[in-house]
Formats: structure tokens, C-alpha cells, sequence
């Protein structure tokens, strides 16, 4: 899995946050002496509780200053990669009303209970060492340099190339006259596992003094302690962890059919895919259906009649060929069609919301999924999962958590610090 780097900038909880968009309702919302079963700590604390784990107004508020550093510097980096200022503007504004920002924080937090649960209860654990990789790669993208494999990712080997270790071990010499030499020999692999060993080292120690700096001008930035941006990664390397967890359940290969159809739309021509058609024209739609059926039994070319007939444009001048494709993205009655019908065999009428499709299925085979693919599902079947246990998760929100959302940094500290250029 490719270093998710990104992550550690805004994209981490704007993008996820904003996917499910809006205020969330929660299961409840108290005042602070309502909420029973928080453990006995000051009550006046405790702004959320997520399955009886609580959610303090100290810790929340510090996440929030922590955020409002992040998404400057993420619309910075835009500002500077793309020159768009309206993205700054909208961020200038968006910090402008600390409520907004205050509730995805908010959100992020109740999620990262949820992940940091259901780790435990896959015996997951996270070390300091998986945050420091974190932190390692992050501040590697930023100064361009590479991460060697010792440090960051492990590269998966080639069918073809065998990697070199970073040091490799050096066999014991034989007991040979030649080993005994008070001369050593220095051959062209030892210099470059050297020289590897070497630059790994000047880049270790690169990555230590930008890290403490990471460390310090984000918290700094921030107003907010060490250790918040500390447990912010960790959240991040916990949810790293679970993913990997999940990958380990997703299917690396996947059941693909090549099918083509004529479609009898329910209302051709119109705008309106998938409305509910009226009583005539689903009737219309299934007699012209019929009328091709017969047609195909009578040895009319497929293709020639998708090209006449069917009311598909994309694949209608293809003779209806839609290709090798996972059937469960279709519809569910186009899915179960295909993958019920013999390899070659014509079958139909079927009906989906677009009308009535006529269809053959020209193959049916397992394929291999790529890296790219595996990394979609894995990340589809834990933002699926995580949604459902938001949805049915115990969340009892105090009813003024509103005012607890702080509003520095500023949006005028952070234009101002020797981020922003007038003009």
C-alpha cells in the first residue's frame, strides 16, 4: 500500500467529513449533568461521548485550533501549486465561522473512537514507530527527498529484479590465504551498500531535525501543545493500521463478464433515465422488446439490430458491447442477468429502471485485480463499515457543544504570518 501521506494534511478529515456532509444527528443531545456514565471526571468537561467514551472540551478545542492551522496550509499549498485565490477566499471565509469547521472536527473525533475500538478488538496495536513513519514520510514529500525502504514503505519486489538490502550481510571469508591479506577488497557491490548506507544515514538524520521542526511550527502555529499533534498522527496510524486490517479481507480478484445489450428505453429520446414510466409507455417498451426477441430467434444480427433498435447511444453504435466489467456495478436485475445466463445465450426481456434490455453474454472469467483496484475496495469497505457504526454508535452530544468551537489561530494571524502575499 502507497504511503498515504496525504492524509496528514487537511484532505484527512475534509475530505472524509465533507463526503458525509452536514450536521450530523447524533443520538442525543444533554447538558453536561444529564449525560450518565461518563466517567467521574468534571461533567462541565465532557462535550461528546461516543459509546460511553468521552469527548472533553479541552481536547476537542485544541483539535479545532490544530484544524484551522491544517486547512490554511492545505489552501496555501493550493494557492501556491495553482495560484487559486478563490479557494483562499473560501477558506478565509469558512475559518471566519469557527461553528463549521468545529462540527467536522467534532465528527472526525466521534469516528476516531470507533476506529480506535474496533483496532482493540482486532488486537491491532499502533507504536510510537508507526507514528514517527508518518511523520517521516510527510516531511520526505515536503523536502523532496527520497524515503529509503528502511525508513518508509517496504518496495514490493519485481518478478525480474531483485532489491538490493540497504546493508547486506557480509558472508564469513573462507580460511584462504587471500582472506588473511592485511589488504581489504573493496568491491563494486561493497561500495554501493556502503555509499546506500551512508546517504540513508544522512537522510535518517535530515528527517530527524524537519521532524522536530514539523513538530514545533505546527504547534507553535497552532497554539496548541506537542502532544496534540502527537495524538492526531496516532489517530491517523491507527486508522492506517485498521485499513491494513481490512485488506486483508478484501478479495484480490473478482469475478468480470463482457455483455452486450439492445435497450428499449422506457421513454427514448427523453432526458428523464431511470423516472417511473407511466403505465403505456412501460407497455410500449416491453412489445417492442418482444418484437426484437423474435427478431434475434429469427437470425437477425445482433449488432445490426443494436445499431437500429437500441436506445442506448454509448453503446448502441458499438453493436452493444459494454465490455469486461464487474457485474456489481450494475443495476441489480442487469447483475443478475448476467450472471445467471449462459456464456452465448441471448435471454430477456429484462427490466431495470431504464426499460427493458435484451442481452448475451459473450464471457464470464476471474481476473486478478490491480494494486489500484484492491486499494479502492479496501478503502470502500472501511468507509462503508465506519458509516454504518457512526449511524448505530451511542453519541450523546452536550447541547451547547456550539460554543465550545475556539476561533483562533485567527484568520487574520494566519494570513499575516508570513503566510499570506497581497496581491
Amino acid at each position: 500500500m502507497q504511503p498515504r501521506v496525504i492524509v496528514l494534511s487537511v484532505l484527512f478529515v475534509i475530505g472524509i467529513v465533507a463526503g458525509w456532509g452536514g450536521l450530523r444527528a447524533v443520538s442525543a443531545t444533554r447538558s453536561p449533568e444529564e449525560m450518565s456514565g461518563v466517567p467521574r471526571q468534571d461533567l462541565h468537561d465532557v462535550l461528546s461521548t461516543v459509546n460511553g467514551v468521552p469527548i472533553t472540551v479541552t481536547g476537542f478545542q485544541d483539535r479545532v485550533r490544530l484544524q484551522r492551522l491544517l486547512v490554511f496550509r492545505q489552501a496555501l499549498a493550493q494557492y501556491a501549486v495553482a495560484n487559486d485565490t478563490d479557494w483562499l477566499d473560501s477558506v478565509r471565509n469558512q475559518l471566519s465561522f469557527p461553528g463549521i469547521l468545529g462540527n467536522e472536527v467534532l465528527n472526525q473525533m466521534e469516528r476516531e473512537i470507533l476506529i480506535e475500538q474496533e483496532a482493540a478488538r482486532r488486537g491491532l496495536v499502533v507504536d510510537e514507530a508507526a507514528v514517527n513513519r508518518l511523520v517521516d514520510e510527510y516531511v520526505a514529500l515536503s523536502l523532496g527527498i527520497p524515503l529509503p525502504p528502511a525508513l518508509g514503505t517496504s518496495p514490493t519486489p519485481s518478478p525480474t529484479l531483485t532489491p538490493t538490502p540497504l546493508v547486506s550481510p557480509t558472508p564469513r571469508p573462507s580460511p584462504t590465504l587471500q582472506a588473511v591479506s592485511s589488504t581489504p577488497t573493496f568491491t563494486p557491490t561493497l561500495i554501493l551498500t556502503l555509499t546506500m548506507a551512508l546517504l540513508a544515514a544522512q537522510v535518517s538524520a535530515t528527517l530527524d531535525v524537519a521532524a522536530d521542526d514539523f513538530f514545533t511550527q505546527t504547534s507553535q502555529g497552532a497554539h496548541v501543545g506537542r502532544g496534540v499533534v502527537y495524538e492526531w498522527l496516532h489517530a491517523q496510524a491507527v486508522q492506517d493500521a485498521l485499513l491494513e486490517d481490512f485488506r486483508r479481507e478484501v478479495p484480490t480478484e473478482v469475478l468480470m463478464v463482457n455483455s452486450r445489450h439492445i435497450l428499449l428505453a422506457f421513454d427514448p429520446g427523453s432526458q428523464n433515465w431511470g423516472m417511473e414510466p407511466t403505465d403505456t409507455q412501460r407497455a410500449d417498451a416491453q412489445a417492442r422488446a418482444d418484437e426484437v426477441m423474435i427478431a434475434l430467434q429469427n437470425g437477425e444480427p445482433f449488432a445490426v439490430l443494436t445499431q437500429t433498435l437500441s436506445d442506448d447511444p454509448g453503446s448502441g453504435a458499438q453493436g452493444g458491447e459494454l465490455g469486461w466489467f464487474d457485474p456489481n456495478g450494475y443495476v441489480v436485475p442487469y447483475r443478475d442477468a448476467v450472471l445467471a445466463a449462459p456464456v452465448g445465450e441471448i435471454v430477456g426481456p429484462v427490466e431495470t429502471q431504464f426499460g427493458f434490455h435484451i442481452i448475451q453474454v459473450t464471457g464470464r472469467e476471474v481476473r486478478p485485480l490491480t494494486a489500484t483496484e484492491i486499494d479502492q475496495r479496501v478503502q470502500q469497505a472501511f468507509y462503508e463499515w465506519l458509516e454504518e457504526q457512526y449511524n448505530t454508535a451511542d453519541i450523546v452530544r452536550v447541547d451547547n457543544w456550539l460554543d465550545f468551537a475556539p476561533d483562533d489561530p485567527s484568520v487574520d494571524e494566519l494570513f499575516r504570518e508570513g503566510y499570506w502575499i497581497d496581491g
